[in-house]
């Protein structure tokens, strides 16, 4: 059963989160454009891209690393691990529903 990407709300839902990581580290420092801003990109990117369980979870990890270098607060925090978190549990039930198929 093939399935148009762009139609799954987790898909739609990824690909929204990845602009809000976008946004977030523009406001990093510009020491960080090859660091963390480059891998925090490149993770939401890849949930967007591979539609990954792994990649999510990287995500996360750098979204903590952030919050523990400065980079952004505990609002901030807890806003994008309920989007990472969303996203994850929506991944979990699209994967068991195909598994079931």
């Amino acid at each position: 059963m093939k399935h148009n990407i762009k139609k799954l709300k987790f898909w739609q839902k990824a690909r929204s989160f990845s602009k809000d990581i976008y946004l977030v580290t523009k406001s990093f420092p510009k020491e960080e454009v090859f660091g963390l801003t480059n891998q925090m990109r490149r993770s939401s990117i890849s949930i967007v891209s591979n539609i990954a369980q792994g990649s999510s979870a990287e995500l996360e990890a750098q979204v903590l690393l952030a919050l523990d270098m400065g980079f952004i607060n505990n609002e901030k925090l807890n806003e994008l691990s309920y989007k990472i978190n969303e996203v994850q549990k929506m991944i979990r039930v699209f994967q068991n529903r195909v598994l079931k198929q």
